[in-house]
């Protein structure tokens, strides 16, 4: 079994979540850093992160709002963590084509995370 983590997207960095308050459309969290310990902040839904509980090639951690590439022969396919009817899955980016993890765990598929979608817009484009 995975743990439960959270990540979140706070002010321009990635922290480390401790505690989260869900309050209707409102999330408040407080994170891991010694820098904002004891802080809390107010965050848009899309700014939290989960993980997502499995590990790329080079063993870092995936988690929804990663930008990974499925790395197959000479090609890579590249999208975004995301969930779609309650699993986490990848989306490409040029096709918005949705291929479900434990899909890609089962094929043994090789998987890289190259960014995310808050730090490096740019992989993903107007998605």
């Amino acid at each position: 079994m995975s743990e439960i983590k959270f990540r979140a997207f706070i002010d321009g960095e990635m922290f480390n979540v401790t505690r989260i308050l869900f309050a209707g459309d409102v999330v408040y969290v407080k994170t891991a850093s010694e820098e904002h310990d004891g802080h809390e902040f107010q965050l848009e839904p899309k700014d939290l992160m989960k993980y997502i509980g499995i590990e790329d090639i080079d063993r870092v951690e995936i988690y929804e709002g990663d930008v990974v590439n499925i790395v197959e022969d000479e090609r890579n396919i590249c999208g975004y963590v995301s969930k779609k009817d309650g699993c986490f899955g990848h989306f490409e980016v040029d096709s918005e084509y949705y291929t479900p993890f434990f899909r890609l765990v089962r094929a043994n598929s090789k998987l890289k995370v190259i960014g995310n979608i808050h730090e490096n817009p740019e992989l993903i484009g107007d998605v």
